[in-house]
């Protein structure tokens, strides 16, 4: 078993540098998985990735279900290979232009929770030590970002087990998380295939199978009975 997957989503490939820098805080073993989207220029950007990471697992993939969709593709990919970790780190190059086109927004909203589990070795070293697979929670964010949801009803399909009343999940879809209970619950609802082909193509700003996702993810600790870190920095 190695520590450590890290799975990025690099849509807007001019901020590769970026998650770079914040890969060199990284204090134990890791493997890189990186999803690029068709159409962009993917030969330039999967030469940077490679320069640096030669092992890196590059994916060039339709742009369809935002960051989510290239998630899921990517770790049942990881489940396939029969390789195993303590913890995975999600993470994406979320500019969130649809809000705000000078980008300004989302690039505070990206900084914020990227910063917050890479932004130095400390920070990273508590959090894997959080959610490493002998401790009590499953998934670390920043507090701000870790959110209150009342159910809605579309989280039951995702889970044999009843989905409590209320949660919390990580906005934005980035964190780090306990790879043994995600890869439980993949292979146990058998996400790929619940999901994969559902996602619409291109971004979507409003409510679509990507966002419920996003809620979806922040319930899988609770439903392993761990909890999420709310990381203040």
């Amino acid at each position: 078993m190695k520590p450590l997957a890290v799975i990025l989503h690099l849509y807007y490939q001019d901020l590769w540098d970026e998650f770079s820098s914040y890969f060199n805080n990284i204090t134990v073993d890791f493997d890189l998985y990186v999803s690029l989207v068709e159409g962009n220029d993917t030969e330039e950007a999967s030469s940077l990735i490679l320069t640096k990471y030669p092992n890196a697992k590059i994916y060039v993939l339709p742009n369809r279900g935002m960051d989510v969709a290239p998630f899921i593709y990517t770790f049942d990919q990881i489940i396939k290979s029969g390789l195993e970790y303590e913890c995975f780190i999600k993470v994406h190059s979320k500019k969130s232009v649809a809000h705000d086109n000078t980008g300004d927004y989302g690039n505070s909203w990206r900084n914020t929770l990227v910063s917050s589990i890479l932004g130095n070795t400390r920070r990273f070293e508590r959090a894997f030590v959080s959610c490493c697979n002998e401790a009590k929670y499953g998934m670390a964010q920043n507090v701000f970002w870790v959110l209150n949801q009342e159910k809605k009803g579309f989280e039951q399909q995702y889970f044999k087990n009843e989905v409590p009343e209320s949660y919390t999940f990580v906005g934005g879809t980035m964190f780090i998380a306990n790879f043994e209970i995600f890869k439980k619950w993949f292979v146990e609802m058998n996400i790929i295939n619940l999901t994969y082909n559902k996602f619409p193509d291109g971004y979507y700003s409003e409510q679509n199978i990507a966002h419920d996702l996003e809620k979806v993810f922040g319930l899988v600790p609770n439903m392993f009975k761990k909890g999420i870190v709310k990381i203040i920095i």
